[in-house]
C-alpha cells in the first residue's frame, strides 16, 4: 500500500478512472481533503466537482464537496477574473434571496458559458436577464424563480428572454401573499418554446389562491409537458388538473400529492394515456376517501388501459383511523386486485403524511402508523407479487 500511495504522489495514474468516480460521488469535504493529501489525482477530479454547483449568498459556507459559496457578492469577480477558466466549471449557479445586489455579478456573466441550470429570487431575475445575452449560454435549460409575489413579476423577468432561448424545465415557487390583477399581463401572449418538465410550489397558504392567470399568460410553454410536480396545497384544484388536461397526452410523470380532487378526475383523465408513474392524494372525509377508493376501483378494473403505468403513489393523511382503515378493508381489497393485474406496473407506493396540528395521545391510539400498513391484509396480492412500499412523509 505505501508503494502505491508513493506512486500516486509521482504518478496519479495507478487508481482506475471509474473507482475514483465512485469514491467521490460519496465523497465529504473532510475526507476530500485527506484523499488529495494522498493523490494528486483526486484534485483534478474534485475540481469540477467543487464548481458545479456555486451559492452566491451572505450565509455560512456549505461544507460540501460539490457546492461552493461565494460569501459576499464581491469576491465572485475577483475569484473568477483571477483564474478565468473556473467560470468553464461553473454548472449551476444560485442566488439567494438574502443578496440584494448582483450589479458585481454583470462583467463576468460571459465566463459562465457552461451554465446549466439557473436558480435566483424573481425580484433579482429582470436585471439580471438583462445583462445576459442567451444566445452565449446554449447549455442553459433550467430556470427556477423563487419568492414570486406577483403576476406582474413574472412578466417583467419572461419578456426579457428572447424567444428563441428553449428552456426544458421551469420551477416557480411563489408566497404566500401572491396576487394577480388582469391589467399587469402584457397584450400579447408570452412566445416561447414548450417545455417538458413544470414545478409548482406555493408557500403553503391556508386559503386557496387563484393562479388562472399565471397558468394563462404561461401557456404557450406549457403544453407539451413530459413531467408537472404540482406541490400546491394553497392553489385552487381546478388550475392544476386544468393544466394536466391540457397535457393529458404527452404527460408521463405525475405528482399531485398536493391537490385536493374530490370529484376524481384525475384517474378519469390519465385512461389509455402514456403515464408512467402517478402520485395522488387521497380526501380527508372517511365518507370521500370510500368514495374515492370506489371510483379508483372502477377506473383500473381494466388493465389494458393502463399498459404504460410503471408507478402509483397514495398519499394518506395520518388521521386516517385505525376504524376508517378497517371499514374501507373491502374497498382498498378490492383496488389492490385490480392493481396486481396491471402488466407493467413495478411498486404501489403508500405515502404516509403526517398531519398538523395533532392530538399526539389520540394520534399515537387511533391513527394508522406505517406498521399497520405493512400487515394490512388487504394489499396482500400487491405485497405478494412485491409490488407494495410503505413510507413516511412529513
Amino acid at each position: 500500500m505505501d508503494s502505491k500511495l508513493q506512486n500516486g504522489l509521482i504518478n496519479p495514474l495507478w487508481l482506475p478512472d471509474d473507482i475514483i468516480g465512485l469514491v467521490m460521488e460519496f465523497l465529504s469535504a473532510e475526507d476530500l481533503k485527506q484523499c488529495t493529501l494522498v493523490a494528486r489525482i483526486f484534485r483534478h477530479y474534485a475540481q469540477p466537482l467543487l464548481f458545479d454547483f456555486v451559492t452566491v449568498d451572505i450565509s455560512l459556507r456549505v461544507l460540501s464537496f460539490n457546492s461552493f459559496t461565494i460569501l459576499r457578492c464581491r469576491d465572485l469577480p475577483a475569484f473568477l477574473t483571477s483564474n478565468p477558466d473556473r467560470g468553464f466549471l461553473f454548472k449551476h449557479l444560485k442566488c439567494t434571496a438574502t443578496v440584494n445586489d448582483i450589479t458585481s455579478l454583470y462583467p463576468v456573466l460571459p465566463y459562465f458559458t457552461q451554465l446549466r441550470s439557473l436558480t435566483l429570487s424573481c425580484g433579482l431575475a429582470p436585471p439580471l436577464f438583462q445583462h445576459m445575452r442567451f444566445q452565449n449560454f446554449p447549455m442553459l435549460k433550467k430556470l427556477v424563480l423563487t419568492d414570486i409575489s406577483s403576476i406582474a413579476a413574472v412578466v417583467q423577468s419572461f419578456g426579457l428572454i428572447p424567444r428563441e432561448h428553449e428552456w426544458e424545465e421551469l420551477s416557480l415557487t411563489v408566497v404566500k401573499n401572491y396576487i394577480e390583477n388582469s391589467d399587469d399581463l402584457p397584450p400579447e401572449p408570452i412566445f416561447l418554446p414548450p417545455i417538458r418538465t413544470f414545478r409548482l410550489f406555493d408557500a403553503q397558504g391556508r386559503s386557496p389562491m387563484s393562479i388562472s392567470l399565471l397558468l394563462g399568460y404561461l401557456h404557450p410553454m406549457l403544453t407539451n409537458l413530459h413531467r408537472l410536480i404540482a406541490s400546491t396545497s394553497g392553489f385552487h384544484s381546478a388550475d392544476i388538473i386544468r393544466l394536466i388536461e391540457d397535457n393529458v397526452s404527452t404527460l408521463k410523470s405525475l405528482d399531485t400529492s398536493q391537490v385536493y380532487d374530490t370529484d376524481v378526475l384525475l384517474p378519469r383523465l390519465l385512461k389509455n394515456n402514456i403515464m408512467h408513474d402517478i402520485v395522488l392524494r387521497l380526501p380527508i372525509v372517511p365518507t370521500a376517501v370510500a368514495n374515492y377508493l370506489t371510483t379508483l376501483e372502477e377506473i383500473f378494473s381494466d388493465p389494458q388501459c393502463f399498459v404504460s403505468m410503471r408507478q402509483i403513489s397514495f398519499v394518506l393523511k395520518s388521521n386516517y383511523s385505525l376504524n376508517e382503515l378497517g371499514d374501507h378493508c373491502g374497498l382498498w381489497a378490492r383496488l389492490s386486485e385490480s392493481l396486481s393485474r396491471f402488466p407493467n406496473l413495478d411498486t404501489v407506493t403508500i405515502l404516509l403524511e403526517l398531519s398538523e396540528m395533532m392530538d399526539w395521545d389520540w394520534f399515537e391510539s387511533m391513527s394508522i402508523s406505517a406498521n399497520d400498513l405493512d400487515v394490512y391484509p388487504s394489499f396482500e396480492s400487491l405485497r405478494k407479487m412485491g409490488r407494495l412500499q410503505v413510507a413516511g412523509k412529513t
